[in-house]
């Protein structure tokens, strides 16, 4: 396996593994109100250790870097149902010209586009990675 995807899949798994630590966690504090209700007698909890603190901390990163990795997967998503929706409207565009000619200006226009929206989405993309970039772009 080579490095890129040994890489993709350790990120795959951390984000994985803290979306369910984070699950299991808010399944404990669900369990522990739930139990709380019944039974009154049982004081709530008025002090935070530091690991929980950090472990809370480290589950509020894990939820928003698995929240921007899915909203950056539905950005992808919507580009290509743009880029996809141009490809369908082509050959009715290519059946409505008369001459061979015609079609230069139609297939040079369709080129262009499609170099500058994939040019936008890399960029697009590489600033939700990478936001501290934004700032020494000219």
């Amino acid at each position: 396996m080579s490095t890129p995807q040994a890489a993709q899949q350790d990120y795959a798994h951390l984000a994985l593994k803290m979306y369910c630590d984070a699950l299991e966690q808010w399944k404990k504090t669900y369990e522990g109100a739930i139990e709380r209700s019944k039974n009154p007698a049982i004081p709530g909890k008025t002090e935070i250790s530091t690991s929980e603190r950090a472990n809370t901390t480290l589950q509020n990163f894990g939820a928003q870097f698995f929240r921007r990795v899915i909203e950056s997967q539905m950005g992808v998503c919507r580009f290509f149902e743009n880029r996809l929706s141009n490809y369908m409207t082509l050959p009715g565009a290519l059946s409505a010209c008369r001459s061979p000619l015609d079609t230069l200006p139609l297939q040079a226009s369709f080129v262009k586009q499609l170099v500058e929206d994939y040019a936008n989405e890399g960029a697009r993309m590489m600033q939700s990675y990478f936001p501290a970039a934004q700032r020494y772009q000219r």
